[in-house]
């Protein structure tokens, strides 16, 4: 990039004195021109990567988004050896891994927060995420091992350690139509990094929230006489984030 500028073809701007003018924060270009003089002159790993991307907010800055924009690739190199930038590139890599979607399911939680306090008029709401793969089980209501419905027993924290109590599956079924549901396009390893990354972008975007998340299961076991017992598959995981405005 720089050499592309310097090479004759464009205009630059310059002041009264020559000097070209580069619109970009001086705060981190010095490291740059520093660099280009003299290549054993690096920044600190706190300067590489000061202020970590905030999500929702579109800040990334530093002087290795500047080493990448002007594309000097000796620089570039040598910073995503520091562990601070390395660090941010694998955030990044695990969030490309979950698809385009990604930041419109984090926008959607939130909007459905605001939305149910607005409604309430209450400082705290909660919204339920469910990964596709959990979401199509409710739906579709595969059949039990034994000839019973099945009998669903949802295990949630509490204060002296898990609570559980029964549900059945008409309720629950009902319960998520009626709830601020996200349903992410998700399978279930996959919705557990998506709501870890979630968690961390929220609270390090200054959010007050906590995340929970409620085991629902069914208990029916069928006997199978000289082998033992077959249980019943039915199990999903249903994500709460309580936030406080």
């Amino acid at each position: 990039m720089l050499a592309a500028m310097f090479s004759g073809r464009h205009h630059l701007d310059t002041d009264s004195e020559g000097r070209y003018f580069i619109d970009r924060d001086g705060s981190y270009f010095e490291h740059i021109l520093n660099f280009l003089r003299d290549s054993s002159h690096l920044p600190s790993a706190k300067i590489a990567l000061e202020v970590r991307n905030v999500c929702f907010r579109g800040r990334e800055g530093q002087v290795y988004k500047e080493a990448k924009f002007y594309q000097i690739e000796g620089l570039v190199k040598i910073l995503e050896r520091f562990s601070v930038v390395f660090s941010r590139k694998l955030e990044d890599a695990r969030k490309l891994s979950l698809g385009s979607e990604f930041e419109k399911w984090q926008q959607t939680i939130i909007t459905h927060a605001q939305e149910k306090s607005l409604q309430s008029l209450v400082s705290t709401s909660k919204v339920s995420l469910l990964s596709l793969e959990d979401h199509k089980k409710i739906l579709e209501c595969d059949d039990c091992v034994g000839q019973h419905d099945h009998n669903l027993v949802v295990s949630k924290p509490g204060k002296e350690g898990l609570v559980h109590h029964q549900e059945t599956f008409e309720y629950v079924q009902r319960r998520f139509k009626d709830t601020s549901l996200v349903i992410c396009s998700l399978d279930n390893t996959q919705m557990r990094l998506f709501v870890s990354i979630t968690e961390a972008d929220l609270k390090n975007s200054q959010y007050q929230c906590t995340f929970h998340n409620e085991r629902i299961r069914c208990k029916n076991v069928r006997p199978i006489y000289g082998l033992g017992k077959q249980e019943c598959k039915f199990c999903v995981t249903e994500y709460v984030v309580e936030f406080e405005w």
